[in-house]
């Protein structure tokens, strides 16, 4: 059966496939033999795994370049065979809920309602241990110099970022795009700061002149203060999260028969001037 939903005006050049915005295929596979649309089916007589297929479908949504399918038209050399796919699923007949699985990215967002599942940063790397302080010069004449100071330890790496979340968008089957009024985004977390490096020990004392009372007796000189210690290396980012998905389900299976007025208003809601979306 064929039902016509719209009628409009054309240009004389319209054509049906070339000029099409947009398409929607549907593929059907059957687990048992149909007298009356074998076909237009595919009959596969073996257990299917829905959730690879699932798995699958997804990721055929994004942007793609299709050029291994397609027969060649001389007619049209320049036609591009990149296409971007907005939504790609799997639906069960026999088995509730309906269920439709995609990339939330393929569909443009609105920026309604933007949801993060940022992961978590990084700790951060322990400071570096103090140096020792320089020793003492002894008493003398003239008295002797302090020591050194010990160089600071250098401080540790910080850790990585953690990995971003996973969200998941639940919009109505009757209209499943309503997932594009939210943004989701799943960046991975920074990493931690590098600990600082430890300071320098401080020099000894230079040793006292003795005996004091003898102007030719002077005191030694300090010590020099150690090096200070490096700081540790960043920790890197994390890596982003799972594409987020959508899955579709009829909203009698999430409301029941009593679906929220603002839901159900929003789901109604006509642009003015234009008819509800087929």
């Amino acid at each position: 059966d064929i039902v016509v939903l719209k009628v409009e005006r054309a240009a004389r050049n319209f054509h049906a496939r070339h000029d099409a915005a947009s398409r929607i295929y549907m593929y059907q596979i059957s687990r048992r033999k149909q007298a009356f649309i074998k076909r237009y089916v595919w009959w596969i007589k073996d257990d299917l795994d829905l959730k690879r297929m699932s798995e699958a479908a997804g990721l055929l949504a994004g942007r793609h370049d299709f050029i291994c399918f397609r027969a060649a038209d001389p007619s049209r050399p320049h036609e591009s065979t990149v296409v971007e796919i907005e939504a790609a699923g799997i639906e069960v007949e026999d088995a509730p809920p309906y269920y439709l699985v995609a990339d939330a990215r393929a569909v443009p967002p609105s920026d309604w309602l933007i949801i993060e599942a940022r992961g978590s940063r990084g700790s951060r790397g322990a400071e570096g241990t103090a140096g020792v302080a320089g020793t003492n010069g002894r008493p003398g004449c003239p008295g002797g110099a302090g020591g050194p100071g010990g160089a600071g330890g250098n401080g540790s790496g910080a850790g990585p970022g953690g990995r971003g979340g996973q969200i998941t968008i639940i919009a109505p089957a009757e209209e499943p795009f309503l997932a594009g009024l939210v943004d989701a985004q799943v960046p991975g977390g920074e990493g931690g700061d590098g600990g600082s490096g430890g300071k320098g020990g401080a020099g000894g004392k230079g040793g006292a002149a003795d005996p004091a009372n003898d102007p030719r007796c002077v005191a030694g000189s300090a010590g020099a203060s150690g090096p200070a210690g490096a700081k540790g290396q960043d920790g890197r980012d994390g890596l982003p999260g799972g594409r987020p998905q959508i899955v579709t389900v009829p909203m009698r299976d999430v409301w029941g028969q009593r679906v929220p007025p603002a839901l159900a208003e929003l789901i109604d809601y006509r642009p003015p001037g234009r008819g509800r979306r087929q």
